[in-house]
């Protein structure tokens, strides 16, 4: 079964990974994935000491399913939706990308709380059973519009 602690763990091996990647491209003058090529990519990411940050663009969309009241901040890269109230077991809150993706991105997500699940599409992060006042972490690596 899947502990708190062991999603922590995946997700700090993770952004260790993402921060061994930043640093080495640093080194080498090249930032992020977008280098040479920037329009092929959503928001351009840059380095700040030895974290890997996402640029701007507008941020992606919420839908009904993620409560009233539900927020998101963020960009298509990473994310953080806060569900509302209202929520129902089994109920799907759906997170609409502000630029599509050429095909379907590869996606990391953790609940800060309840295990989740995600269904990840070119255009969209569908969060499932969502729980009301639950936190979802969620960063997404991939090629957008075109």
């Amino acid at each position: 079964m899947n502990t708190l602690r062991d999603r922590l763990s995946a997700l700090a091996a993770f952004l260790a990974l993402l921060a061994g990647i930043s640093y080495a491209a640093a080194q080498s003058g090249n930032v992020g994935p977008n280098v040479g090529n920037q329009a092929q990519y959503g928001a351009p990411f840059t380095t700040q000491g030895s974290h890997w940050i996402s640029g701007g663009g507008a941020p992606p969309a919420i839908n009904a399913g993620c409560g009233t009241g539900g927020t998101i901040l963020g960009t298509d890269a990473a994310f953080t939706v806060t569900t509302g109230t209202g929520t129902s077991p089994g109920t799907a809150c759906v997170v609409t990308f502000a630029v599509a993706y050429n095909q379907r991105p590869t996606c990391n997500g953790m609940a800060e709380v309840n295990a989740a699940s995600f269904a990840i599409t070119p255009t969209t992060v569908t969060i499932l059973s969502v729980v009301d006042g639950q936190r979802y972490h969620v960063q997404c690596v991939g090629r957008a519009g075109g």
